[in-house]
């Protein structure tokens, strides 16, 4: 929040603090108090819910990164399951043995891996199964009108099939309206994410909807109660 300018959204801010290298300090307190607020709320009762956190690529690449990564788990203790780390397809599909024995050491640490705007860079399925990942995430723009779209639809119930063949959980990003959401729930998309259920919110307006009834473990019943 700036005093002048107001709320700056972080696709302006991010690439700057990405040219300074300030981003490995922010993604370190991001992670902290995300992860301290995950542990409050299932301290409160909400057991199921999980935090997933996205990793700048100089975050990713940077030499302490799994230090930091380790003494946050550490220090909030906050049981590692909880945490998922996801890194861009395109960042994990660049050096990629760098990239293979980095995934490997978050996994080392309990925490959960996944792949994020799935189609948008230059996948190998080949590296895709040596990754070990947990979940894959379709990139929203597969998912925009894919009601009306037979190329996405064609395109996502691949990536879903494939997915399931290989274990992976599958999230759909950004579901916007009620005929996004019914196509993805025929074809039995795991997960659906995006401003159909909510746009951002500050944690407090967070706690009233799971106060509300929401519950990280049954998004489905959130869907129903949502879609009524």
């Amino acid at each position: 929040q700036h005093p002048e300018r107001g709320l700056i959204m972080p696709d302006r801010f991010v690439p700057i603090a990405e040219e300074n290298g300030t981003i490995v300090e922010i993604g370190e307190w991001v992670l902290e108090q995300g992860l301290e607020q995950v542990k409050n709320w299932r301290r409160r009762g909400y057991k199921n819910i999980s935090l997933a956190i996205n990793m700048s690529p100089v975050q990713f690449r940077a030499r302490r990164f799994m230090d930091t990564v380790s003494a946050v788990v550490d220090r909030t203790g906050l049981e590692p399951q909880a945490v998922e780390i996801e890194v861009t397809e395109s960042v994990a599909m660049t050096e990629v043995q760098q990239s293979l024995e980095r995934l490997e050491q978050i996994r080392a640490l309990g925490l959960k891996i996944a792949i994020d705007d799935f189609g948008t860079g230059y996948s190998s399925l080949n590296y895709l199964k040596r990754f070990q990942i947990d979940t894959l995430k379709i990139d929203q723009i597969f998912v925009r009108d894919i009601d009306a779209t037979p190329e996405n639809q064609a395109i996502v119930r691949a990536v879903i099939a494939m997915s399931k063949h290989l274990g992976f959980e599958i999230v759909a990003e950004g579901v916007e309206t009620l005929e996004e959401l019914d196509f993805l729930l025929a074809e039995d998309c795991h997960v659906l994410q995006g401003y159909y259920f909510s746009r951002p919110v500050p944690v407090a307006e967070f706690d009233q909807l799971m106060e509300s009834g929401l519950d990280s473990g049954t998004g489905r019943s959130y869907i129903s109660a949502r879609r009524a």
